[in-house]
């Protein structure tokens, strides 16, 4: 489990860098959700691979589209999310 957890530090840290270049505070699990997003997974999909409601899921990503402020703008969530690589 330490070693799958490490992986994925490695993997979301140059994502969450840049997120936290553009002054976003994102919790934890906001920025592995937005991760898993970028790859594009739906919702369905992240609230398995995360243990989680898909509702919750839904929640997340609206609270990213709030503090990247996306949020009431016509943006695709992974489009603007890919931008950021």
């Amino acid at each position: 489990m330490d070693i799958l957890e490490t992986e994925l530090k490695n993997i979301i840290s140059p994502f969450s860098k840049k997120l936290s270049d553009h002054m976003v505070n994102l919790t934890p699990m906001e920025i592995h959700v937005a991760d898993l997003v970028k790859f594009g997974k739906t919702n369905k999909e992240i609230s398995e691979i995360t243990h989680s409601s898909i509702h919750t899921i839904s929640r997340h990503r609206e609270n990213i589209r709030k503090k990247t402020g996306l949020k009431n703008k016509k943006i695709n969530l992974r489009s603007f999310l890919l931008t950021l690589e």
